[in-house]
């Protein structure tokens, strides 16, 4: 079982999101932080995680079966938690301001995250919201904990410029890890446990395979015929 599940709002060309008065998209702000998180909740929490996709979309042919599609990955997974990663973007470029979103299984999760996140880029908080977002509605029919959260404003030049610098996203990177590893209840692992390289891909390449439909992830070490290679490669390019 995936302990996280994280979720880079939007899709390259098919939907990048909001863009900044920079030209900075959000669909490449968000991927780099979701990135980072994962980072972070591996090395620093031993937590397995998996990206709903790995930034070029998973086929849908619009934005709004593409998110379908993304949520569906969420369910099927069956995560701990789930989180998606957005910036915020209205037309009143004066808006500002941090704000998660979650439906009641996902309330707490989304209160860890606000907190961490608030507290580490120094924003208005705006609280925590409900909505009828897909990231949040889908996974949540299904008991999953999940949230939304919206670390900024790219409409805002202020907070573009703060979450498009490698700085702002460690920052919000490494609050949105803490905010999960608070709602699971992680402790972080000391030096002496914490997985070598090879350990930590080993277990980003079983996650891919898991979030692709490639395997279910159980028995990783029992030998392999030509068969299931052939098998799982099928899947792969089916």
């Amino acid at each position: 079982m995936i302990d996280v599940m994280l979720d880079p709002g939007h899709v390259g060309r098919i939907d990048p999101g909001a863009i900044g008065a920079a030209g900075n998209r959000e669909s490449d702000i968000n991927y780099l932080v979701a990135c980072k998180v994962m980072k972070i909740l591996i090395t620093q929490y031993g937590l397995t995680c998996a990206l709903s996709h790995e930034g070029k979309g998973l086929g849908g042919k619009d934005a709004n079966e593409e998110v379908m599609l993304r949520a569906a990955v969420v369910k099927k997974c069956n995560p701990k938690a789930s989180v998606s990663i957005h910036c915020n973007s209205v037309a009143d470029r004066s808006a500002h301001g941090i704000e998660t979103y979650a439906y009641k299984s996902g309330m707490e999760l989304a209160e860890s995250i606000q907190s961490m996140l608030v507290a580490a880029l120094g924003l208005t908080d705006r609280g925590v919201k409900t909505a009828s977002l897909a990231m949040i509605r889908e996974p949540a029919k299904i008991g999953i904990p999940a949230a939304l959260v919206e670390m900024g404003f790219i409409s805002n030049a202020a907070e573009e410029k703060l979450l498009w610098s490698a700085a702002g996203q460690d920052k919000a990177a490494k609050a949105i890890a803490d905010g999960i590893g608070l709602f699971l209840k992680a402790k972080v692992i000391t030096d002496h446990d914490k997985p070598s390289p090879w350990d930590i891909t080993r277990q980003q390449a079983r996650d891919w395979a898991m979030s692709k439909g490639i395997t279910d992830g159980s028995n990783p070490t029992d030998p392999c015929s030509r068969e299931q290679v052939w098998i799982m490669l099928q899947k792969l390019y089916k």
